[in-house]
């Protein structure tokens, strides 16, 4: 199917960099999945970064 030697290791390195390109995506996939569902910070702790009046106001500001 494949005549040359180059065309060979071509295709070769084309299927181990896919492999990889795979593996690591499958990786990246898995660990964001158990990010999200096993949170390291109570939840809690995030109410009270977006009640910040304080840059609410420096947004409205810039917005004037």
């Amino acid at each position: 199917m494949i005549k040359s030697r180059t065309q060979k290791l071509i295709v070769l390195i084309i299927i181990l960099v896919f492999g990889v390109g795979l593996f690591l995506s499958v990786n990246f996939i898995k660990n964001q999945i158990t990010q999200a569902t096993h949170p390291e910070e109570d939840l809690s702790s995030y109410a009270d970064k977006s009640l910040d009046m304080d840059a609410w106001s420096k947004i409205e500001h810039r917005f004037r």
